[in-house]
C-alpha cells in the first residue's frame, strides 16, 4: 500500500508540474504572437455618414435617457430620485459628456402608480 501511494503522488506531482509548463509556454505564445485581432485605424476611411445625427436613447428597467429630435444638445431623463445619477453616469459610459447637454429630469412620485 506504501508503494501505491508514494507511486500515485509522484504521478501527481509529475502531472502538476507538466500542467504548469503547458501552461507557461501557451501564455508565452500568446503574449510574443505577432498577429492582431484589432485593424490598424484609418481616419480617411469613412464608416458612417457624418451628416446622419446619432441620437443618444438608453432605456433600462430603472432609468430612460431620450435625446430630443429637434435639439440635440437636450436630454429627458425619466428616472426616480435614487436612479437619475446612474442615468448620467450612464452616459459617460457610452464616452459622452453630460455637462454638453441640458438635461431635464422628470420628477415622478414612485408610488403614484399604486395610488
Amino acid at each position: 500500500m506504501k508503494d501505491f501511494i508514494l507511486k500515485h503522488r509522484m504521478l501527481t506531482g509529475m502531472g502538476a508540474v507538466l500542467l504548469a509548463i503547458l501552461l507557461i509556454v501557451l501564455v508565452y505564445f500568446a503574449a510574443t504572437s505577432k498577429t492582431s485581432l484589432i485593424a490598424p485605424f484609418d481616419k480617411d476611411f469613412q464608416t458612417g455618414d457624418d451628416d446622419t445625427p446619432i441620437l443618444i436613447e438608453l432605456q433600462n428597467s430603472l432609468y430612460t435617457v431620450i435625446q430630443d429630435d429637434k435639439d440635440k444638445k437636450i436630454l429627458t431623463v425619466t428616472a426616480f430620485s435614487g436612479y437619475r445619477n446612474t442615468a448620467v453616469k450612464e452616459l459617460y459610459d457610452i464616452d459622452q459628456n453630460p455637462t454638453d447637454y441640458k438635461i431635464i429630469f422628470n420628477y415622478e412620485n414612485p408610488f403614484k402608480q399604486y395610488e
